[in-house]
């Protein structure tokens, strides 16, 4: 039997629909369980609050968390149970219009039918609260979903680097498409919103000990700007592996990554496993990645000593890290060794000079944490191109990220004309002032 857990944000109109169309749709046994608004002494209850409560009296072998503002489709339970059992998965979720990453599948129309295809089962170092399988035992075992977090916290995020850390995996089941409708009213107005998303980032960096809230994420946007497919790649700081799936999903040849901070390193080797030859000096034959996904080779290392034994690449990512180096222009030259003739690094630096940082230092407020915080070490862009150009690089694509448009942005307007007034600097542009700087460069002989 599997305990199906709604909860809806809008009361009982939206459940009662819901279980209607649960009914409708699910052949399975089944029970549905209502997780409660709020406490018995009346206390609203968050999403991991009403989640956990909920699941204490559930009786099925799986569990599946739903929101009311959901819409099935025929089929749906019996393919997320048919890839968590064919998959061995802690946890499995859907395509879904309001999920991110991998799972993101905005384009579907609500209630599509997908033709079952376990190979479009994939891999996901996160998966969305909801719509989530889990198997009950599982999720006592792991703990339940963290009640510190909030409805729109990173509950999802931390429950599935637990999940890792107990030796189990969450996958997509990319056959299955659930669509969201969303709350028909907002859980609170767009300045609280994101008061709160802030606390709960600093809660997860805090909690992890992350520079990124997001650190289970894919970097997307920054793969967006390379070829992808084919290429022999390496990741300086892969974090949770969360990238180099997503170079798997895109068709990498191979996808090798270096984390040093030893809980996400766990966390990424269950996703992409560890070579077990550790030997810089012995040839690439000899060397074999324990997992395979889509063709491409995965693996997680512990250094560039090692990563030398799979050389070359065909592309370098360095995300969030040359700021972080004492020595950035001896470890650059260290890459370009381990680059083929042409092959492309591609670097995105926090910069120093983003609005995020310099107006909590008008404003005296504290900075931003999410999406990505406003803090830890940065560089200026001028002196990454300096660095780049010393090592030996030449720069292919320059491209700055989250830049407000001018006249969208207030504090950043009032600030350009501060600095130009003030003779700091002759022709302020918005873009220098973005979160972050993305670099792409070629290695020359």
């Amino acid at each position: 039997m599997v305990s199906i857990i709604v909860f809806s944000f809008d009361g009982n109109e939206q459940l009662t629909q819901c279980v209607k169309s649960l009914e409708s749709v699910t052949l399975e046994a089944h029970e549905i369980l209502e997780a409660p608004l709020k406490s018995p002494r009346g206390r609203p209850l968050t999403l991991p609050e009403a989640f956990n409560r909920a699941a204490s009296s559930a009786r099925g072998e799986y569990l599946i968390f739903l929101t009311a503002d959901t819409v099935l489709c025929p089929g749906w339970l019996e393919r997320l149970i048919a890839c968590a059992e064919g998959t061995g998965a802690g946890a499995v979720g859907p395509l879904c219009n309001m999920a991110t990453g991998l799972q993101n599948a905005p384009a579907v129309t609500p209630g599509a039918v997908l033709a079952p295809d376990p190979s479009k089962w994939r891999p996901s170092v996160r998966i969305a609260i909801a719509p989530m399988l889990v198997r009950r035992d599982t999720f006592i075992e792991v703990g339940g979903f963290d009640e510190r977090f909030g409805s729109e916290g990173f509950a999802d995020d931390d429950f599935c680097l637990r999940l890792a850390h107990s030796g189990r995996e969450a996958y997509i089941a990319g056959d299955v498409y659930i669509h969201r409708l969303g709350p028909r009213h907002p859980l609170q107005g767009e300045p609280e919103r994101v008061r709160i998303l802030d606390g709960e980032a600093r809660r997860m960096c805090t909690k992890w000990g992350l520079d990124d809230p997001m650190a289970a994420h894919p970097r997307r946007d920054v793969l967006g700007l390379v070829e992808v497919a084919g290429k022999r790649i390496l990741d300086v700081r892969a974090r949770t592996g969360a990238t180099l799936l997503e170079c798997a999903a895109r068709g990498a040849r191979s996808a090798y990554g270096i984390e040093e901070d030893p809980r996400l390193r766990a966390v990424a080797a269950s996703y992409c496993g560890s070579p077990p030859g550790r030997d810089a000096g012995r040839s690439d034959a000899s060397l074999s990645s324990s997992e395979t996904l889509n063709g491409t080779a995965l693996g997680i290392l512990r250094s560039l000593k090692e990563a030398s034994a799979h050389r070359p690449y065909d592309l370098i990512i360095a995300i969030w890290h040359l700021e972080c180096l004492t020595n950035p222009v001896g470890y650059l030259k260290r890459l370009r060794h381990l680059l083929t003739e042409g092959g492309v690094l591609l670097a995105c630096v926090r910069n120093a000079w983003a609005l995020s940082r310099l107006l909590p230092l008008l404003l005296t407020a504290p900075p931003p944490t999410y999406p990505r915080p406003a803090w830890g070490p940065c560089a200026a862009p001028d002196d990454v191109l300096l660095w780049l150009e010393e090592a030996g690089y030449e720069i292919s694509g320059i491209k700055t990220a989250y830049a407000p448009p001018l006249g969208k942005e207030p504090f950043l307007d009032g600030f350009l004309k501060l600095v130009k007034n003030h003779g700091f600097i002759e022709d302020p542009k918005p873009e220098l002032y973005s979160d972050e700087c993305w670099f792409t460069a070629k290695a020359t002989g």
